[in-house]
């Protein structure tokens, strides 16, 4: 189930600091400074951002940095002198992956397998199995797990042939834990109406008692008469379908949501059609085991590719260098033999040879999930072979040239993240960001440099980056079925600098921003009251341009 949220003006006394750590002192170092090279790639105009999690759509200016010394930055990967990031060869025309690889996000794999995790109050006894959708415990990439993770979309199903022409009487029944994200992550129940799965249950939250034990299970237990000629399959089968499906945000993987028992187990299914008890399954040894199959769930497709020339509608900058975007030219996606023909828009026309754009429709999945594509940099060494690590070197930048033309109303955003190696388990950690997907009206080439040790375990050996893609018209109910031929990504860059001291960074949306009297006007002569004024982190009341 996709997050429904809606624009909101965040009018609450918000101020978001976040400190630095100087040299001796634990945690991710961040700062406000970074070399003076630095500062001339920042983008001097509005940087839109939404953060999905807050449901709430924020504009800000990014902050100019003081200058310090060009020597207390380390690039450890991209940068002047290194064609990394720059997706091209040593000519400059021809495309270049350079080790970065394209991911469909939406492409997940089941989660489901016989457990018994959760599954004594089935029984009344431990040892007891039953079909759960979750990981176990150390899985890597959830530490919270045992639990569940983002965009997940298990589906099992059940099938069975009948006599066609007639109505059939189907009952099903079952009992069930769960225990995800309220509101945002849902267990279901369908049964096949002639092609169109018909909605029987849809829960979320959890059934424990209060305190994270479950001592009885949740009961499911309905019948369905389906009438004539509305059967599914081919038009002659009983389908029924049991589900559990997680938005993008807040689960045991990226540590928003910490379930106790995520995401569901289920056990003792029955089905009886027309009177007659046709399975059992405990998943225990019981003849009816196997008949609930594990179903892939569909997915987008993954439309990453390089594009050699870009033809952009920026009329002060143009870039004839390759560049990373996620175009749907009407190639079939690099993850399915399928072709969606192209995806274009009847109101932008220029990009590439055809005028497509972004896919907006759900892909190769037609408009049953919507596109979530990243590509993924090469490991990227730490401490770079005669750099200096002196743990003050803590600073950490990202840094990346981005066609941005992604307008707000069609809900299509881009993100990026950050992963490190290796956590406290020796794993690499989750991708992490700030939890925010960025937008743009205007057609416009933007340089941003982008704070990121607060990401990053202290001090990791490698780190990893992610550059993408998502649509998420849905999730902020805008209008969406539009798109342009961006984002699209080069000149990606990733550098650490000295950090002299403890430091306070702060993003002007987060900073009070209406600083003009209640009454309207100001006249020194008036009583207090008229010169009194609120002092709000109003995210969303300006549009201020320029670095402040």
């Amino acid at each position: 189930m996709r997050r429904m949220s809606v624009l909101t003006i965040g009018l609450a006394l918000v101020f978001a600091l976040t400190p630095a750590f100087g040299p001796g002192q634990s945690g991710s170092a961040m700062a406000a400074a970074i070399s003076d090279d630095q500062s001339q790639t920042l983008d001097t105009g509005q940087l839109d951002r939404a953060r999905p999690l807050q449901n709430d759509i924020e504009h800000f200016v990014a902050p100019a940095p003081p200058a310090r010394a060009v020597l207390d930055t380390v690039y450890l990967y991209g940068g002047p002198g290194s064609l990394d990031g720059k997706f091209e060869d040593a000519t400059g025309t021809l495309p270049d992956t350079q080790g970065w690889t394209t991911v469909d996000r939406t492409q997940v794999p089941s989660f489901w397998h016989v457990s018994t995790f959760n599954a004594g109050n089935f029984a009344g006894a431990a040892g007891n199995q039953a079909m759960w959708s979750g990981v176990e415990a150390g899985t890597i990439g959830y530490p919270n797990a045992p639990g569940y993770g983002n965009s997940w979309n298990d589906i099992l199903v059940f099938s069975e042939t009948v006599t066609m022409g007639v109505a059939h009487s189907v009952r099903l029944a079952f009992e069930y834990n769960h225990d995800s994200e309220p509101g945002y992550d849902f267990f279901g129940v369908d049964y096949d109406s002639a092609g169109t799965w018909i909605n029987l249950l849809s829960v979320s939250g959890t059934n424990d008692d209060g305190s994270g034990t479950f001592p009885t299970p949740a009961i499911f237990d309905q019948t369905v008469n389906i009438p004539a000629g509305s059967l599914g399959g081919a038009g002659d089968e009983v389908r029924l379908r049991i589900s559990f499906v997680s938005d993008g945000a807040a689960s045991d993987e990226d540590v928003f949501f910490d379930s106790t028992a995520g995401a569901c187990q289920i056990d003792n299914i029955n089905v009886t059609i027309d009177g007659g008890l046709i399975s059992t399954a405990d998943f225990d040894g019981a003849a009816g085991d196997g008949d609930w199959v594990i179903f892939e769930s569909p997915f987008a497709g993954d439309y990453a590719r390089i594009f050699s020339r870009f033809a952009a509608l920026d009329p002060c900058r143009a870039n004839l260098s390759p560049q990373f975007g996620f175009i749907d030219d009407g190639r079939a996606p690099h993850n399915s033999p399928v072709s969606t023909g192209g995806e274009t828009s009847a109101i932008w026309q220029y990009g590439i040879l055809g005028n497509f754009v972004v896919n907006y429709s759900g892909g190769v999945s037609f408009n049953q999930v919507e596109l979530y594509n990243e590509i993924w940099s090469p490991e990227i060494d730490w401490d770079l072979p005669g750099t200096d690590d002196d743990a003050a070197v803590g600073g950490v930048f990202l840094r990346k040239t981005i066609w941005e033309h992604v307008p707000l109303v069609n809900g299509i955003f881009w993100i990026w993240s950050v992963r490190s190696f290796p956590d406290a388990n020796g794993n690499w950690t989750g991708w992490n960001n700030t939890n925010t997907v960025w937008f743009e009206d205007l057609a416009r080439y933007s340089n941003i440099t982008t704070q990121v040790a607060a990401q990053l375990v202290s001090s990791p050996e490698k780190v990893q980056i992610a550059l993408g893609v998502i649509d998420l018209s849905d999730v902020f109910s805008l209008p969406g079925g539009d798109a342009t031929p961006g984002p699209l990504f080069d000149n990606v860059a990733l550098g650490r600098y000295r950090v002299g001291g403890p430091a306070i960074v702060s993003q002007r949306i987060s900073r009070f921003q209406d600083s003009f009297p209640n009454s309207g006007s100001v006249d020194p002569a008036g009583g207090l009251v008229d010169l009194s004024m609120r002092l709000d982190g109003a995210r969303d009341i300006i549009r201020a341009t320029g670095i402040n």
